[in-house]
């Protein structure tokens, strides 16, 4: 898209207005990516404090696995 504004203010035939549209399209392009980095660093910041405070929330405790004397019962009770 700069390209072809760039190109379009090339085939202008004042040479200072072609100047004047070309600097303009440039600017406009660099201004429009500014905004955008912005937006993109403002939706890191709060994904990241979505993260912080929703998930650890969600975290499930990890269920205890049988130690050596429980197996030891449950064999004791299925030979009963």
């Amino acid at each position: 898209m700069v390209t072809a504004g760039v190109d379009a203010a090339a085939q202008l035939p004042d040479h200072a207005s072609a100047a004047m549209v070309a600097d303009a399209v440039k600017d406009s392009f660099m201004s429009g990516f500014h905004t955008a980095s912005w937006v993109a660093a403002a939706a890191c910041i709060v994904a990241a404090v979505v993260v912080v405070f929703v998930l650890p929330a969600r975290a499930q405790q990890p269920t205890p696995s049988p130690t050596h004397d429980d197996e030891r019962s449950l064999l004791e009770t299925a030979r009963r």
